[in-house]
């Protein structure tokens, strides 16, 4: 192999190495310039402008006596969930309590609650983060 002096002992590629210089990655050079590839775009678009035959179709299926429970159940679930989202979850009395009190403060003491929490979170991050690394393994 020619390339060798580019390749490790099990063949593969080492860092900063490729096939051919042309074609390696340049430091402040995006890998992928064109982006996204344009076909999820048309692929959104379609299936904007095949929502109503869906919502359509499921209807008849929910409507027709003679299709199989399952299928009409199925189809039922389809439309409210789709159409109308889903359900507002059921919240316990001590979260629905915090909401009424929270409901009382000040802008500026929700902002500072939010600061707060965000640095709370942030240290835990940073806490979880420190005992990954003590655990002995290299990541």
């Amino acid at each position: 192999m020619s390339d060798g002096a580019q390749r490790g002992p099990d063949g593969k590629w080492l860092p900063g190495s490729s096939a051919s210089p042309a074609t390696q990655w340049k430091p402040g050079k995006s890998a992928n310039p064109g982006g996204r590839y344009k076909l999820k775009k048309e692929l959104i678009a379609l299936a904007r402008e095949s929502v109503p035959d869906a919502f359509a179709v499921a209807r008849q299926i929910l409507l027709n006596e003679e299709a199989p429970n399952r299928d009409r159940l199925d189809a039922g679930k389809f439309l409210t969930a789709y159409g109308l989202g889903a359900p507002p979850k059921a919240i316990d009395e001590e979260t629905a309590q915090r909401v009424d009190e929270m409901g009382a403060l000040s802008v500026e003491e929700l902002r500072a609650l939010a600061r707060q929490s965000l640095a709370d979170d942030a240290s835990k991050a940073e806490s979880d983060a420190d005992d990954d690394d003590s655990d002995g393994t290299e990541h």
